[in-house]
């Protein structure tokens, strides 16, 4: 997990279909979806060292506020 690099940002979505690509610049992928390990999108977060994670609907709420008002300047 690359979060030194320049801006390094975390992409958060609802829904994953599992042949999604992460895009440059993400250092993680946090989802309600649930990810089958040999999906393209999980082999592709191994490969590019990018830290995907899936959690239940209520923890994925709670996750995506606590980041979103982490991430508003202050």
């Amino acid at each position: 997990l690359d979060l030194e690099g320049a801006n390094p940002k975390i992409l958060l979505s609802e829904n994953l279909g599992g042949l999604e690509d992460i895009p440059q610049g993400i250092a993680a992928v946090l989802t309600r979806s649930p990810i089958d390990i040999l999906s393209h999108i999980a082999i592709r977060a191994r490969n590019t060292r990018v830290f995907l994670a899936s959690c239940d609907s209520g923890k994925f709420s709670r996750e995506k506020s606590l980041i979103l008002s982490c991430s508003k300047p202050h």
